[in-house]
């Protein structure tokens, strides 16, 4: 009512913003928007930080991700709050991977990583940006290093992660013994995580396969099929099905070996002329002897 009547009123951004707040508290947050943003459009108020954040998160979590790109860097802007400048900073790194645009990317991933009290959890998201933007730009030596930093610095998923993304580079450059080396590493280490020891079976069959172990390489595929439970709330990629996958790709590969190996049959080919002359042909008379004298076996007969 207040806005309605004093649009311009002296406490208009106020009224908008405790709109907003409602409106996203109930989880309403389209309402919630158009308040956020007109605070967080306007020179710098009391309210401005608060809108800017979460105009920020809204079109994260919209996938709109140029438009909270632009937010969150006006928020490392304007903030002196250390917490909002480390969000700022880690929102930016992961608004950048999001948009493809990986040196940017990195550059972020740095930055926050050399920013003081953050916390492991974010040095390891720095680390492993890196590591993937670095994949994607073909900087293996740069990816390997950050690889190498997260899986021997810190104790935790991403590491397990990042040790199986250098094995994945081993197998990819030939190195079959190394990365099988990393994987039995994985599968051993304590605490254990149940899909990167999937996954790091999955590739030790395809080295079992390239070493020519076919039957290794099938029952190690078959086992994961058997064995391994599926999240279904997980949004990582059903490993089971991967496995299949993998599993009918050897199979299809042996039974078109087996094919190339068999000999081929002769087909005869009777169409045409020669096949009317084979079989329509009426029988003649035998003429070899019509002429011949008969000569009796005895002579003397």
């Amino acid at each position: 009512k207040y806005l309605n009547k004093y649009p311009k009123g002296i406490f208009a951004l106020k009224s908008h913003f405790y709109l907003a707040d409602c409106f996203y508290r109930r989880g309403n947050i389209e309402e919630a928007r158009p308040h956020y943003k007109l605070i967080a459009d306007t020179s710098l108020t009391p309210y401005k930080e608060k809108a800017v954040v979460k105009m920020a998160r809204i079109n994260y979590e919209d996938g709109n991700y140029n438009a909270a790109l632009n937010y969150y860097q006006e928020l490392a802007r304007i903030s002196d709050s250390k917490n909002n400048i480390l969000e700022a900073r880690k929102w930016i790194m992961r608004s950048y991977f999001k948009l493809g645009q990986y040196k940017e990317a990195i550059t972020a991933a740095r930055g926050l990583r050399n920013t003081d009290k953050v916390s492991d959890e974010w040095i390891s998201e720095a680390y492993m940006t890196i590591g993937q933007s670095a994949m994607e730009l073909d900087s293996t030596a740069t990816a390997k290093k950050a690889f190498g930093y997260l899986s021997q610095n810190l104790q935790n998923e991403m590491s397990v992660e990042a040790k199986y993304m250098l094995a994945e580079i081993a197998y990819d450059e030939g190195d079959l013994q190394k990365s099988e080396s990393i994987l039995f590493e994985i599968i051993n280490q304590v605490p254990s995580y149940d899909y990167w020891i999937g996954k790091s079976f999955i590739l030790i069959a395809e080295i079992y396969y390239q070493r020519g172990n076919e039957v290794q390489a099938k029952a190690t595929l078959q086992s994961i099929i058997d064995n391994y439970k599926v999240d279904p709330k997980s949004q990582r990629p059903n490993l089971v099905e991967a496995a299949r996958e993998k599993l009918n790709a050897i199979k299809a590969r042996e039974e078109a070996e087996q094919k190339k190996q068999q000999p081929e049959e002769m087909e005869l080919d009777y169409s045409g002329e020669e096949e009317s002359e084979l079989f329509n042909e009426e029988e003649q008379p035998d003429t070899l002897n019509q002429n011949v004298p008969v000569t009796p076996e005895n002579p003397n007969e």
